[in-house]
C-alpha cells in the first residue's frame, strides 16, 4: 500500500504499528471478520487492516474503508485499485466519515458509487490507534454504537501503555455501558531489518522486538462472552 507525506495527510499518512498488530490478529482469525459480514473500518487512515479484511477467505459481504480525510480517501482508493483491480473480492468501498457528522445523522457517509448505509448495519467495526483523548473518545463511542448492529463486534488496537492515550479509560467506560467490553494485551513481533539474516536466512534476536498493544473486544448488547484467543 502506499503511504502519504504528513504534511499533506496529517496523522492518517502512514501504517502505524496498532494497525499492524490488528491486521495480524485479523489474519490469524478470519472467521471474525469474514464470512458474510459487513465490516466498517473508521479512522484507518490508510486501512491496512480493513485491506486485510477484503482479502480474508471465505470473504466478507461488504467491507467499507473510511477517515476524515478526501485526500486520505483519494489514497485508500488508489490502493484498493492498485490491489484489487484483477482480484476478486468482496464488496469494497471507501467513503469520507466524519464521526460528528455520524452521530448526528444516523448515517455512515456517502460512499463512492452508492448512497449512505443504513443505521446500525455492520456486523463487525474495526479500529486502529483512534483514540486521541477523552472528547475524541466520547465521538467514537457513538460512532460505534450509532453503526454496529445488536450483537456486533468493535475491536480496537491502541499503543500501550493506556497512558499514552488519554481517552482510552473514557471509551472503555462508555461501550460497557452498551455491552461486554474485554480487554487483552495483544503482542506483534517487530523485525527492525528485513535484511539482517544469519547464516540460516533467519533474522537475529538482535534485530527482533516485541510490541504490546491494548486490544479492545466490544459485544454490543451482549453481556459474560469468553475472551477469544490472544495473538503473538
Amino acid at each position: 500500500v502506499r503511504e502519504l507525506d504528513t504534511e499533506r495527510a496529517g496523522l492518517g499518512h502512514a501504517v502505524w504499528p496498532s494497525a499492524l498488530a490488528l491486521a495480524a490478529y485479523i489474519a490469524e482469525h478470519p472467521t471474525e471478520f469474514g464470512a458474510g459480514k459487513r465490516v466498517l473500518e473508521l479512522g484507518g487512515g490508510v486501512c491496512l487492516p480493513g485491506f486485510t479484511v477484503s482479502c480474508l477467505q471465505p470473504a466478507a459481504s461488504q467491507v467499507t474503508l473510511s477517515d476524515l480525510s478526501d485526500v486520505l480517501i483519494s489514497n485508500i482508493q488508489s490502493n484498493l485499485d492498485r490491489n484489487f483491480a484483477s482480484v476478486k473480492c468482496p464488496a469494497v468501498e471507501s467513503t469520507v466519515i466524519n464521526w460528528d457528522h455520524l452521530v448526528r445523522s444516523g448515517g455512515a457517509g456517502a460512499p463512492r458509487g452508492s448512497g449512505p448505509p443504513e443505521h446500525a448495519v455492520y456486523d463487525v467495526i474495526i479500529g486502529a490507534d483512534v483514540v486521541y483523548n477523552p472528547a475524541n473518545a466520547v465521538t467514537l463511542s457513538h460512532a460505534v454504537l450509532a453503526q454496529l448492529r445488536d450483537g456486533g463486534v468493535f475491536y480496537m488496537t491502541s499503543p500501550a501503555p493506556s497512558s499514552t492515550r488519554p481517552g482510552y479509560d473514557t471509551l472503555v467506560h462508555r461501550l460497557r455501558a452498551s455491552g461486554t467490553v474485554i480487554e487483552m494485551a495483544l503482542v506483534l513481533e517487530h523485525c527492525h531489518a528485513r535484511d539482517e539474516t544469519d547464516s540460516d536466512g533467519a533474522v537475529p534476536p538482535s534485530a527482533r522486538c516485541l510490541r504490546v498493544f491494548n486490544f479492545i473486544v466490544f459485544h454490543k448488547n451482549v453481556l459474560c462472552l469468553p475472551a477469544p484467543p490472544t495473538c503473538h
